[in-house]
């Protein structure tokens, strides 16, 4: 499910959800392709992160060891999906640029020919 930005900030707490603006546009524009890679992993690692997380309460719930959730885990599900979404908005800019830098490659060899 797609959460709109104001959604994103109340699900979120304030360094989280300034994390998780950063993948979106126009900023995600301004990115070199270094940040690009190293917030993809600051972004992924804290999505994995939440999914370990959910994975234990699952097996608690399942009477098979684990964290049982606590109230103030409540909303950790959503969290995971806002994340995902961010993870994959990531991941789309940087194929955008690969196709790219791609297709100018490319236009170079077919003048290079000409």
């Amino acid at each position: 499910m797609a959460y709109s930005n104001k959604d994103e900030t109340s699900i979120l707490g304030a360094s989280e959800a300034e994390l998780v603006g950063r993948t979106r546009r126009p900023g995600i524009v301004d990115l070199s392709d270094d940040q690009l890679r190293s917030l993809l992993d600051e972004v992924a690692g804290k999505e994995k992160a939440l999914g370990t997380k959910i994975a234990g309460f699952r097996r608690a719930l399942n009477g098979r060891g684990g964290q049982k959730p606590g109230a103030a885990d409540a909303g950790i599900a959503r969290k995971k999906q806002v994340y995902a979404k961010a993870v994959q908005r990531l991941k789309r800019e940087m194929g955008r640029r690969d196709s790219f830098v791609t297709a100018k490659k490319a236009e170079r060899r077919a003048a290079k020919s000409a």
